[in-house]
């Protein structure tokens, strides 16, 4: 009995052992990951990062759905149309700047008027270790310049026809700036409205904190010669992950 007694304890241990070992491994492969930057290939870019360091709710983040919280709060509501832009060429995106502010968000019924538009590669987020291909930011203010963004996942499949425009001027050296009369919003957003939902910053200088983050979980389609046209241009744009510092994480319905 004895030695059945310590053959059971032996065990118990070593299951221990080995479940501790894992968390220690998942918790590093967290850590590299953060520490591993995509580098900037715009030399303004490259310098601005630094001011981007402080503060504990800072974004992007790494998504788990294992640790994600269920839950219907905030109510989030878009109410997208078709509006004209203007686009602009940034030091290290492309952004299309609203001209109307007629597009907006709600959280709890609090609205939040869509300012402008821009993109990353690859994305800054990752949901369970994916990283996507490139990322949209959708940026809204409220009344009182709170912020709220909503970050759209993009994958290589097929193209998007109401990006053309805009990648038509992107490949333009000629021009720094362009109006567009109309850009569909509702096209730039998935079908699927599952999304994650956390406070944190904004991506780029001056990284404010206080930041409404919804993720949409299910990316949309770009082509390959898209994603192409917009590396050319800018290079790899990404910040790296973020600690996340024990904040939650909701997964809710987006309306």
């Amino acid at each position: 009995m004895k030695i059945h007694h310590l053959l059971v304890i032996l065990v118990a241990f070593l299951c221990l052992g080995f479940a501790v070992y894992l968390y220690f491994e998942e918790e590093k492969n967290d850590e590299s990951l953060m520490k591993k930057e995509v580098s900037y290939t715009n030399h303004e870019s490259a310098h601005l990062k630094n001011y981007c360091e402080k503060g504990e709710m800072q974004s992007p983040i790494q998504i788990k759905n294992k640790n994600v919280l269920p839950q219907q709060t905030p109510a989030i509501e878009i109410f997208y149309g078709e509006e004209p832009f203007i686009l602009k060429k940034q030091g290290y995106t492309l952004e299309a700047v609203s001209k109307s502010r007629v597009s907006y968000i709600t959280i709890d019924k609090k609205p939040y008027k869509l300012d402008s538009f821009h993109f990353h590669v690859p994305s800054e987020h990752q949901i369970d270790y994916q990283r996507y291909e490139m990322e949209l930011h959708l940026v809204h203010k409220n009344n009182k310049g709170k912020i709220a963004v909503i970050g759209v996942l993009i994958e290589a499949g097929k193209e998007n026809e109401m990006v053309e425009e805009l990648w038509n001027f992107l490949q333009d050296d000629r021009l720094k700036e362009k109006e567009i009369e109309s850009i569909h919003l509702l096209s730039l957003i998935p079908e699927q409205r599952s999304a994650f939902y956390y406070s944190g910053s904004l991506t780029t200088p001056p990284c404010t904190e206080g930041v409404h983050w919804i993720v949409f979980e299910s990316p949309i389609d770009f082509s390959n010669k898209q994603i192409a046209s917009f590396y050319q241009v800018y290079g790899y744009n990404s910040r790296p992950l973020q600690p996340i510092n024990g904040r939650d994480i909701y997964k809710l319905s987006v309306q």
